[in-house]
């Protein structure tokens, strides 16, 4: 029988009560964005075009999202979209009426942490190397009722007061 000084025992009760903690913060974080986001995700996805507005880049945000040796070239890629034939758009498409929405840190998307699983493979190499540290980047889909698979879309960041979309953000870095 292995016998765990009492020091030590309390030592792992608190270090599983903080885990348990980080979990149930991280946990309310998900929940937190995922309910935020839904009614504008939603919105913008059966065609409201101020919800899409209010999702697209400001003016700086680039230089936000993405460490300075990104930032221009992803602004410089997002203007040349938005002021294309075939501007950014978000589609739900007929029937897909739900949504998943799947949150994951900078940190969690540079290691693959299954937080990150849902967003394309991408990001790994992104987040080592173009995305600010710190901020937390959405991936969505849209699917029918009782489905799992969808329309999927990504690249919307936190910025500290608003919500970003840069779409695929790999390819402004070409």
């Amino acid at each position: 029988v292995l016998r765990v000084p009492a020091r030590a025992q309390q030592g792992l009760l608190q270090a599983a009560t903080a885990a348990q903690a980080g979990v149930a913060d991280a946990m309310a974080a998900i929940q937190a964005i995922t309910q935020a986001l839904t009614p504008v995700l939603l919105a913008a996805g059966a065609g409201d075009a101020e919800a899409l507005r209010s999702l697209l880049p400001r003016p700086g945000d680039a230089a936000r999202a993405f460490l300075p040796d990104a930032a221009p070239r992803v602004q410089a890629a997002m203007e040349r979209w938005l002021a294309s034939d075939d501007p950014p758009r978000v589609q739900a498409g007929a029937g897909r009426t739900s949504l998943r929405v799947h949150p994951a840190t900078v940190e969690a998307l540079a290691t693959r942490h299954p937080l990150a699983s849902p967003f394309p493979g991408a990001y790994e190499a992104l987040a080592q190397h173009h995305l600010t540290p710190g901020r937390t980047w959405v991936c969505w889909v849209f699917h029918a009722p009782g489905h799992t698979e969808g329309v999927r879309y990504d690249g919307l960041v936190w910025l500290d007061d608003h919500w970003a979309w840069f779409p695929k953000p790999w390819r402004g870095l070409k």
